[in-house]
């Protein structure tokens, strides 16, 4: 009979949006002198992702696409000959992406949907009003795709094309020259000069997570995580459509066919509570909703499939088919062919299903 528990550890990824020490604070490990920017770290079941994610700067404006969509643009890409790894591959598999994060940092930020047309149009108001350069003829077509919370993304898809781009290049400096009035936008510039999704992101909503709470972003749902630590969970695909604060390959095209375009608020994940000390979030997706229980004492969990249990702190005794298993503050382990989870301790473990 297979074991019911196996010890597992996470493979870290080093990006130039991480920072230092920025996993190893999370699993009470030392700081590598290796690795200079601490971002991703990764464990898997067969099917989701858990990831510790540590931003210290500003990740990519991006969308995923839904499985319609995923098994077209993957189909095509294929036929095309474009390899898994080139560059400008925009569909490295045939999967819809629905994902969440935790904050587990004291505070994390992100950008995520669009805000009401309204609000939108105030923003892009009070950025033209401080600009000299900015035509009449551009702004007042920018001001007219803001009309209507159903089309916001028409707006934000002309900012990041061609079209948008000499009314972009009159708004960058007055962003950075009244860093006080657009502190976000001015933070962005710093790390992305010249970049159009500087600008776009006013019509983005700025969200702030406190340790704890949870943000979801469904396929087609713009989003982007600016700064901060969290518990990432998600379907495992590799399918992202950028619209800009990156140096990796932009698809404009692809992103308008996969983007909601109308306005919606964040996504913000309300805790179920479950038996015992424990509560979770659960999030709709493709094949199977995504859940992350968070533990701080005694419970159980029903389990039908494999999953991933990751302790932050404290200690817990794991039970599955009469097998135990004693994991403390950076351990985690996969569980697999059990048909429920018993947990006593104290702490907090976070368990991936």
């Amino acid at each position: 009979m297979e074991p019911m528990f196996e010890e597992i550890d996470g493979v870290l990824h080093a990006y130039a949006w991480g920072r230092p020490g920025g996993v190893a604070e999370v699993l009470g490990r030392d700081v590598s002198t290796e690795v200079a920017h601490e971002a991703e770290y990764w464990y898997s079941t067969d099917a989701v992702l858990l990831k510790i994610l540590a931003a210290g700067e500003t990740l990519s404006l991006q969308v995923h696409p839904g499985a319609e969509l995923a098994e077209e643009g993957h189909a095509r890409e294929e036929a095309l000959g474009i390899g898994l790894e080139a560059p400008h591959r925009s569909y490295k598999d045939r999967g819809a992406k629905t994902e969440l994060i935790m904050a587990v940092s004291e505070r994390l930020e992100a950008l995520s949907g669009f805000r009401p047309a309204a609000e939108a149009r105030r923003e892009m108001e009070r950025l033209l009003a401080a600009s000299d350069d900015a035509a009449p003829e551009s702004a007042a077509a920018l001001l007219a795709m803001l009309a209507d919370d159903a089309a916001v993304g028409d707006a934000f898809l002309w900012l990041v094309s061609e079209a948008g781009r000499p009314l972009v290049d009159a708004l960058l400096p007055v962003v950075v020259s009244r860093s006080d009035d657009f502190p976000l936008q001015a933070r962005i510039a710093a790390l992305y000069p010249g970049d159009a999704g500087v600008v776009a992101s006013l019509l983005l909503n700025h969200v702030v997570l406190r340790r704890g709470e949870v943000l979801a972003s469904q396929p087609g749902e713009i989003h982007a995580y600016l700064h901060g630590t969290g518990i990432e969970l998600m379907v495992l695909s590799d399918n992202v459509l950028r619209a800009g604060l990156t140096p990796k390959h932009v698809d404009l095209v692809e992103l308008g066919r996969a983007l909601n375009r109308a306005a919606a608020a964040p996504n913000i994940v309300a805790p179920v509570p479950l038996e015992g000390e424990a509560i979770e979030f659960v999030v709709p997706a493709v094949p199977a909703p995504i859940r992350l229980a968070v533990v701080r004492g005694a419970t159980s969990l029903p389990l039908d499939r494999d999953a991933l249990a990751l302790c932050l702190g404290g200690a817990f005794d794991l039970t599955a088919s009469g097998e135990t298993i004693r994991i403390g503050r950076g351990d985690a382990v996969r569980i697999s062919d059990a048909d429920g989870l018993a947990i006593a301790g104290a702490g907090e473990l976070v368990v991936a299903r």
